[in-house]
């Protein structure tokens, strides 16, 4: 063998090295510690034969002038190299394959004897990750939001040292999103931190998926969630009950979330534009908490944007097989409970069950359910409707204001329209949009567009502020009633609007509603009907039909009947002598 320098020429014709099968190269760094190594593979005939193995991965190119491999490469894919010697025997170049598996083997003997035997027990060291993770193939991890098990496909890895000094294991990876507009592969990156000894394969925080316990069952169930991201590609109205999250300033905000959500990531991207569900490696955060629980590397900010979603020319109706694994656990969406945009996980999302009988359980004369159904239903969001209205815009809206004392139905009414035309409902309270006029123009126009934009009822709850008649004294108000009626002036959906506290409607907001319905308070026959409800649904025997009569003569309101607080209809049941 012969020791030389490093060549400084860059064609073929004055390569020397040019009659050689293949030459083994080691680049090393400035203080000449530790090195590279690269296998140049010279020989044609054994360049177009790894061509062909090493066809579908991913960062490997032998069409090169001066094509070279990752001795790491070839290790992995020894069992594959070896098996092509076997098939195809009488290949011209099988002889230069040879000679270089023979390098391999005698060269990383100790290396493969010391795999092979952790192998065996299911175990690997820190040390010898490399030869673990093949190219092309699925690894398991859990989403750090949504703890829930996840598959990419692995391209390539390699030993790096954080600026704290700290080793760690990168894998770069991809798998399957949807943004709003494109369908197709994010890169990201994953890593396992430094351990001491042998591990248990599958108590990484990443491992090849065929070292899982139960491999077939958690395919069988990631190609089902794969299957549901699919169908959930658009804007959606569904249920949701389990954890949520989002993603900020590098660290996991997760929430409770058990209401109607809408899945919408277009609308997401719009409301969050420099947010990314997609990772880059950012050595400066990788050993800072959170990450020695998250394998997944870097954080979320603006130049995040680069790593993009790619579009791999399939159909998201197209995607099947080993494809519907890497489809990603979570999605992007609205919860309407919480008013929080948040990342929510495929397996907690549910069909909505609407509740019909709920309209028809509204304790109000038939005529005026009757009007409210009727208005609700010819409220149509159509494209080509013609303005009512001598201004573009202006005007097609409609407004029911519901007023009364609490507790008779107001936010019922509104909540049965929604249930029986299966729309979603917006619910906000004022409260919700502060006092600030110069913010509630924004949040008031942002609230309204999602109304229109999702098709639901808005409900305005404790609207009082912005109805109550105007005066001189007051500019802060004013301001605030005059940017709520210029916003309603160009709402084109339904709007409930609930108040039990004005006294005197501002002038100018009378002409805008269409229609109001004024609650008395419940009479005794209305009580009736609320308690016979309430018993219907909570399917307590406890109350015979015959001592219906001592709940109605309680004097209290349908929001203390339907009060959830078992404590508090116990003791009215008490009070009565049931």
């Amino acid at each position: 063998y012969t020791i030389a320098e490093s060549q400084e020429c860059s064609t073929k014709e004055d390569d020397k090295w040019v009659e050689y099968i293949f030459v083994i190269r080691k680049k090393f760094d400035k203080e000449n510690k530790y090195y590279t190594e690269y296998v140049d593979v010279k020989s044609e005939g054994l360049q177009d034969v790894l061509r062909e193995i090493f066809k579908d991965v991913n960062g490997v190119s032998l069409g090169e002038d001066k094509p070279s491999v990752h001795p790491a490469l070839l290790l992995t894919y020894l069992p594959q190299l070896e098996a092509y010697q076997t098939i195809h025997s009488t290949h011209s170049s099988i002889q230069h394959l040879k000679l270089l598996t023979q390098y391999l083997t005698d060269h990383y003997d100790t290396t493969l004897k010391r795999f092979n035997a952790l192998l065996k027990e299911g175990k690997i060291s820190f040390d010898l990750l490399w030869i673990l993770f093949q190219p092309n193939t699925l690894v398991y991890t859990t989403c750090p939001g949504s703890d829930q098990p996840r598959c990419l496909k692995f391209d390539f890895g390699q030993m790096e040292q954080s600026s704290q000094g700290e080793c760690f294991f990168k894998l770069d990876c991809r798998y399957l999103d949807h943004n709003g507009k494109v369908f197709g592969e994010v890169e990201t990156s994953l890593a396992v931190a430094e351990f001491r000894g042998a591990k248990k394969i599958n108590t990484l925080d990443v491992f090849p998926l065929q070292y899982h316990e139960q491999a077939g069952k958690l395919k069988d169930a990631l190609t089902a969630r794969g299957r549901k991201f699919i169908s959930l590609i658009g804007i959606y109205h569904r249920n949701y009950k389990g954890i949520a999250f989002i993603k900020q300033k590098g660290k996991y905000d997760k929430v409770y979330v058990e209401s109607r959500v809408m899945i919408d990531a277009s609308e997401f991207k719009q409301v969050n534009p420099n947010y990314s569900s997609s990772r880059i490696s950012s050595r400066a955060d990788l050993f800072e908490e959170p990450f020695l629980h998250d394998p997944f590397l870097g954080w979320d900010s603006p130049s995040n944007n680069s790593k993009a979603i790619k579009t791999n020319g399939i159909a998201p109706n197209e995607t099947k097989g080993e494809d519907l694994l890497l489809c990603s656990p979570t999605v992007l969406g609205f919860s309407f409970s919480n008013k929080l945009w948040l990342e929510f996980a495929v397996a907690h999302i549910r069909d909505i069950v609407w509740d019909l009988s709920l309209f028809e359980n509204l304790v109000l004369p038939d005529k005026q359910k009757n009007i409210i159904r009727a208005l609700a239903e010819s409220q149509k969001i159509e494209a080509d409707k013609p303005f009512d209205d001598f201004i573009k815009g202006k005007g097609q809206g409609l407004v029911i204001l519901l007023h009364g004392p609490a507790g008779v139905g107001k936010t019922l009414t509104a909540e049965g329209i929604s249930e029986f035309l299966k729309r979603p409902l917006y619910a906000v309270c004022a409260g919700d949009l502060g006092v600030d006029s110069s913010k509630l123009e924004t949040k008031l126009s942002s609230i309204l567009h999602l109304a229109r934009h999702w098709n639901a009822i808005l409900l305005l709850d404790e609207a009082d502020v912005f109805l109550e008649e105007r005066s001189l004294h007051d500019t802060n108000r004013n301001a605030l009633v005059s940017v709520f009626l210029r916003q309603v002036e160009y709402f084109q959906g339904t709007m409930f609007l609930t108040t039990n506290r004005v006294k005197t409607f501002d002038e100018a907001f009378q002409s805008r509603i269409h229609f109001a319905l004024r609650y008395g308070k419940l009479s005794k026959s209305a009580r009736e009907k609320v308690w016979a409800a309430f018993l219907q649904r909570s399917g307590t025997s406890r109350v015979k039909p015959n001592e219906v009569g001592k709940l109605v003569e309680k004097d209290i309101n349908g929001r203390q009947v339907s009060s959830r607080e078992t404590t508090r209809i116990e003791f009215t049941l008490i009070e009565v002598g049931i």
